[in-house]
This record gives structure tokens, sequence and C-alpha cells, in this order.
């Protein structure tokens, strides 16, 4: 049995029917005696880390299929466009390398990370970002649903451990005042696109174009037949797409991906920012990718420019060891939800003093966190996760119950 990009977490189920994937393969080809292969260029730490404790065999296939040489990525510090005076999304790198391929008549794929829905806080003079000095995590922008002052309903906030600070009005390191909210749709690419190019031929594949008929097909057909100049696209244009005429990928931003309120936020980057860089350069011409970020020397940015995985997991596991993330330690995540925010708190405060007493009554080795989820309320309901994090997390069910609409996640692949 073999699981291809076994890193992607849509392996896991969650809703009804809750399972995972990994685990319903591992059981069967374990009543079955089978053979079970995790196949992926950039493995999912979990299982990396066991590959290298010895609980599977771990081969590397280190070179590309026919040969073909790996595109060489390059790093652009928007910070630097910024006092150039260039406020465009597209750096002067980038607007120099697609006018290249548009004289070639080479095609140009440019991605737009939209994982990060929610903002986070950069200035644009330094690149410094806010972030909870308990959890090493990117702070998330909140906008409070009140009829409160601007400044009071404005708050930066944890998801992990729910620490509140204000918003800067001014940046904390440099004291600039340029702080801005960074996230940027492929629409607004499109647009900006089509004014410093007029004549390029675009095709846009995310959630509104690949909601026609035959969904993503048609764009593949007329992207490959060389019917547009330029693919602008989401997660969807990662993978599995072989196009021999690209031979330029720009990275629009990915400092939304890496300021996540999430500690695989760092991970889920490098995985797809690879898998992106993996679409250039599958012909006879070289490719490139230009990596624009604000954060250019951030250890994630600095090993994609590398290309070195193995560098990567390395470092990564050795920061989540000192926190104590999966995979040294494991995590259940409960999600609360009330139509009151009021009462949904006072519930929750009141289920984790309880929680607390257990923890103390039988010596229980596991920590509590509880804060609101990444989107605190939706269609007027109001949501709130509860983490349980210890080498043996289910320990807490031998004395505890969750209430009845308490959704409880073993192992949850998103945190917030």
């Amino acid at each position: 049995m073999i699981i291809d990009e076994e890193h992607e977490w849509t392996y896991k189920q969650e809703s009804t029917p809750y399972y995972s994937a990994h685990w319903v393969a591992t059981e069967l080809c374990v009543r079955t005696q089978s053979s079970l292969v995790f196949g992926s260029a950039t493995p999912a730490l979990e299982r990396y880390f066991s590959a290298q404790q010895g609980d599977y065999l771990y081969v590397s296939l280190p070179h590309r299929i026919n040969e073909s040489a790996l595109p060489v990525i390059q790093v652009v510090d928007l910070r630097e466009e910024f006092k150039k005076r260039n406020f465009s999304i597209f750096s002067l790198a980038l607007q120099q390398a697609i006018r290249e391929r548009l004289e070639r008549r080479e095609q140009v794929i440019l991605f737009v990370n939209q994982r990060g829905l929610a903002n986070a806080v950069v200035c644009r003079d330094c690149g410094f970002t806010e972030q909870c000095d308990r959890c090493d995590i990117s702070l998330k922008f909140h906008r409070l649903d009140s009829q409160v002052g601007l400044e009071a309903r404005e708050r930066l906030m944890c998801h992990y451990c729910g620490r509140i600070k204000p918003v800067p009005l001014v940046c904390p390191v440099c004291q600039s005042s340029y702080i801005k909210y960074i996230g940027v749709g492929t629409q607004r690419v499109e647009n900006d696109l089509k004014s410093l190019f007029p004549s390029v031929r675009t095709l846009r594949a995310d959630r509104d174009t690949t909601q026609q008929k035959n969904g993503f097909d048609p764009i593949y057909q007329q992207f490959l037949h060389h019917e547009a100049d330029v693919l602008i696209g989401t997660q969807m244009i990662a993978k599995g797409l072989d196009f021999k005429n690209v031979t330029l990928i720009g990275a629009i931003l990915a400092d939304v991906g890496l300021h996540l309120p999430d500690f695989r936020g760092g991970e889920r980057l490098f995985q797809l920012m690879t898998q992106v860089a993996g679409r250039c350069g599958r012909g006879e011409i070289p490719g490139q990718v230009l990596l624009q970020t604000y954060t250019p020397d951030h250890p994630v940015i600095q090993h994609l420019a590398v290309g070195d995985y193995s560098d990567f997991a390395k470092q990564e596991l050795t920061h989540r060891s000192y926190f104590n993330y999966p995979p040294f330690e494991r995590l259940i995540k409960c999600t609360v939800v009330g139509t009151s925010s009021d009462a949904l708190g006072a519930h929750v405060a009141q289920e984790i003093a309880l929680l607390q007493d257990l923890l103390a009554a039988h010596s229980l080795p596991l920590t509590l966190s509880d804060a609101p989820a990444l989107i605190p309320k939706m269609a007027n309901r109001y949501y709130h996760h509860v983490l349980i994090q210890g080498q043996n997390p289910n320990l807490i069910f031998n004395y505890w119950t969750p209430p009845k609409h308490w959704r409880v996640d073993v192992d949850p692949v998103h945190t917030t």
C-alpha cells in the first residue's frame, strides 16, 4: 500500500466519520502482513522523526526524474523594495524576470499563498513580527465585534496560551509607523500584473474559477497548450502539474504562511514551497523561483533557498523539542461551540478548573491551555479550543468524560 504525498493534512478526515488514513493504512498492512510506503519529497516531521528512530526504513531519492536540474531559488527582500519606493506587490526582480519570459515566449506561474487567511502584523521597514514570548508563535490580529472604540476592539492574541497584546502603532524595534497587515489575493495579483503588462494573457486558478463545470481541467488544458502566458493560483497548482514551458515561478508573499499561529506553520510553508518549486524547469530550460518575503533571514526561508529538507527537519525538530510540540509530545484538541460568547467562556473556565483538579489529584503529567478558535465566530456561533498536551494525553479519559457538545480531536492536524 502506498500513501503518496503523505504529508498532506487532508489525509485526516475532520468530519463524520472521523479517521486518519495513515492509521487506517498502517492497521490494514499489519493485519494483512503487507508493506506500507509513505511517499513525499517533504515528509511530515512526525513520520520523518519516526524513521530516524528506526520505526520505518528511510529511502532517499535525491535526483529528479530524467536527471533535470532543480530550479534555482532566489530570495527577494521586500523590505528593500519598500526602501526603493517600489510599492507594487511585484518586486523589481520579479517584474524583470516576467518581462524576460514573456519576450522569450516562456510561461510563468505566480503562486499566492492563501493559507494565511489570518493577517500577520509586520513592519514594512525592518520585517519585525509580533510573537508570543510564551509559545514562540506569531500573534493573530483580532477585531472584536463590539461597540467600543476602534483601539479597544483591535488586539493581538496568542492562540495557544491566550495572551493578549495591543496592536502597535509603531514598530517596537525600529520605531517605524509603517505597520501592515499582510495578505494578497489572486484577483489583486491578476489586476496588478495586467497593469504592468497590458498584453499578458492570464489564467487564474482558485476557488472562484474552479467551481465551474470540470473544475480545474479547462484551465490546465488552456495553459498546457500555451493559450495563456501566466497562471496565477493557490495551493491547487502546487503539485502534480507538468508544464515543460514553465521556466519561472514567483511566490508573491511567503510570510503569510510563516506567521500563522500554528507550530506547524514553518513546516507547511517548506512543504508547500518545495512542491511549488517542483513545477518549474521540468523541460530543457532550467527553472528559476523568486521567493518574495519580508523576513529573508527566517530559518525556514533560508532552508528553502538551499532546498535541503534534512537540514530543515533537523533544525525544526530541535525547535519543537524545546517546546514539547509533536512528535515529542502529543496533543488533544477539544472544540467547544456556543451561541453566547460570555456563556461559552464561563463554561470553558468551569471545565478547565475541573480538569486542573483532576490532573493534580491523579498526578497526571499533562498541561492544559485554551484560546478562541482562529475564526472565533462563524454563523453567529462562537468557537473555543482547549488543548491537552503530554506524552500520553489519552490518560485524561480515564478520569474525565468530555461534555456531549465537545468535539474531541486526538493528534489534530490544525491546532487553531
